[in-house]
């Protein structure tokens, strides 16, 4: 089982069978909509990767990497393939990697959680990430590590198979791309033939960079990467749910989720026909303006609808220290949580920030004092209306992954029991 270090903290390993490669360590995200291999592509190119994956069947998770152009054999997703192996409930491991690292996946219902495709420098750490899987995640199974490891080996298929992302450029005709090559020779050739000179050139000298003005870097393009969801954002997301209609004409809702994607929420709802005189042409009446409605075809559909959201990066918002978190935070979710049937705050766990590098490649020491950025796992469940109890942190900003209402006809109310129950998935950010 041969290893390769790739950038970005990637590992891939070899096949048993020897045609191609397993890749440990790629971003992910959720997907909403019908055309989600495009949504993935379009995701990879703004992250600057090479490749994409796409896997999932209900709700659907895409993945990216940065692969060396030198690789010409075929590389599968891992955790892709972890999550096509466990294709129902929610399933994780631990797996120990030939280069001395950790590797976490976990996965549900066949699409790969955000954040858990993650390699960790030791066992403890993967541990404490799992454990905050675990508190999102109540119904998980940890399975394995080195059987799961072993099975992954042979289990790769076309499906978990990663796809070049490529470049609009290399989507044009070739006719095309012919032409525009001529005219930027034609136009490139006299500037050329102008700057051609002999003269003496210096070498400039190699900018020399401090710890903390590498590390201060690093920092700055991780918080650029992640979008924060303050309040009143999410409000605007429950409030598209409170006005979802329970029935219409016979179909009965099932359950909705809305899932945040670039600059807005990506929203849809799940109904079932439940009555014999319910037809496509009542739904269609009944839809609200602005919504989509797709069938599915004759016993279930589908309404989607967008909600504007706030696009604020973490590097833009002022986090809170230790101290808040555990002192004001927890405790106005202590007094929250007899109206919730989950309400669970994880520990505090190191934000997964790529080392800074010198010249050389090597990784650079954070200084000894550097303020570290940690995060931990925030899970809500309970009746949508406990959420109103939360309107007055104003410093609840975190990055929320999902949110989902669903529909339990026949459940008697009480203090933290509803027909309507929603459950919120995100990370909370702190920093010393």
């Amino acid at each position: 089982m041969r290893a390769t270090a790739m950038p970005d903290q990637l590992l891939l390993l070899d096949l048993d069978h020897g045609e191609g490669s397993l890749a440990f360590g790629l971003s992910w995200f959720a997907l909403v909509g019908s055309h989600a291999p495009a949504m993935a592509r379009a995701r990879a190119r703004r992250m600057r990767a090479t490749h994409y994956v796409v896997g999932g069947q209900g709700a659907m998770a895409g993945g990216c990497a940065r692969i060396a152009p030198r690789l010409r054999r075929p590389v599968h997703a891992a955790a892709q393939v972890f999550a096509r192996y466990h294709p129902d409930g929610t399933a994780a491991c631990i797996a120990p990697l030939p280069d001395g690292r950790w590797w976490l996946a976990a996965a549900q219902d066949g699409a790969v959680l955000a954040r858990a495709d993650a390699l960790y420098a030791d066992a403890e750490q993967a541990a404490v990430a799992l454990q905050g899987l675990a508190a999102q995640y109540p119904s998980l199974r940890q399975h394995d590590g080195r059987q799961t490891l072993k099975a992954l080996m042979t289990s790769a298929d076309a499906a978990t198979l990663m796809q070049p992302v490529g470049s609009r450029w290399s989507r044009m005709p070739l006719p095309v791309r012919a032409f525009i090559s001529l005219v930027a020779i034609a136009l490139a050739v006299p500037v050329a033939w102008r700057a051609w000179q002999p003269s003496a050139r210096v070498a400039a000298p190699v900018a020399s960079v401090t710890a903390e003005e590498a590390w201060q870097q690093a920092s700055l393009e991780f918080r650029r990467q992640h979008t924060m969801h303050a309040l009143p954002e999410l409000g605007r997301v429950l409030a598209s749910l409170h006005r979802l209609p329970l029935n219409v004409q016979g179909w009965l809702l099932r359950d909705a989720r809305c899932q945040p994607a670039s600059r807005a929420w990506s929203c849809s709802a799940a109904y079932v026909r439940v009555q014999a005189d319910a037809t496509n042409t009542a739904f269609a009446q009944a839809l609200p303006a602005g919504w989509q409605l797709r069938f599915q075809p004759l016993d279930a559909a589908e309404l989607a609808w967008m909600v504007p959201g706030n696009s604020t990066l973490l590097a833009d918002v002022a986090l809170p220290d230790a101290t808040h978190v555990d002192g004001v935070l927890a405790s106005a979710l202590q007094r929250a949580r007899p109206a919730f049937t989950q309400l669970t705050l994880g520990p505090a766990a190191s934000a997964p920030i790529a080392a800074p590098r010198d010249p050389h490649g090597l990784p650079i020491a954070a200084p000894p004092d550097w303020p570290a950025l940690r995060q931990r796992a925030v899970a809500l469940q309970g009746p949508l209306r406990s959420l109103s109890l939360l309107a007055d942190q104003s410093r609840l900003v975190v990055a929320w992954s999902s949110v989902v209402l669903r529909l339990a006809a026949g459940r008697v109310p009480a203090t933290a029991v509803s027909a309507l129950t929603a459950e919120l998935q995100g990370t909370l950010y702190e920093q010393d």
